[in-house]
Order: structure tokens, then sequence, then C-alpha cells
């Protein structure tokens, strides 16, 4: 069992909430492009649809 100082154990939290903020905003990178491309494929299957006259289910 280590004795942290006060100070070491400060810097030890700034590290991890620095850390924290860092995969965060990762994450949050990862879900915009993940939306973006939902967006993409949600368009694609609408034109198909259009394309062959299918209803989509649930409009009818």
């Amino acid at each position: 069992m280590s004795n942290k100082t006060t100070e070491e154990r400060v810097k030890d939290l700034e590290s991890w909430a620095f850390q924290t903020g860092r995969d965060l905003a990762e994450i949050k990178s990862v879900q915009a492009d993940h939306t973006e491309r939902l967006a993409q494929i949600e368009q694609g299957v609408g034109l198909l649809l259009a394309h062959y006259s299918i209803q989509r289910p649930g409009t009818e």
C-alpha cells in the first residue's frame, strides 16, 4: 500500500480527468460519424424504396 501525498493524488486525479475528457471527445466523434453514416443509409434505403415504388413499413 502506497502513501501518496495530497499533491500526488491531485496530479493523479487531474491526469485521470484529462484522459477521461479525451476519451469522451473520441466517443462523441465516433458517434457523430455513425450518426452521419446512418443518415446516409436511411437516405439510400428511401431512394431504393421510392425507385421500386415500395411503401415504407408503418407509413401506409
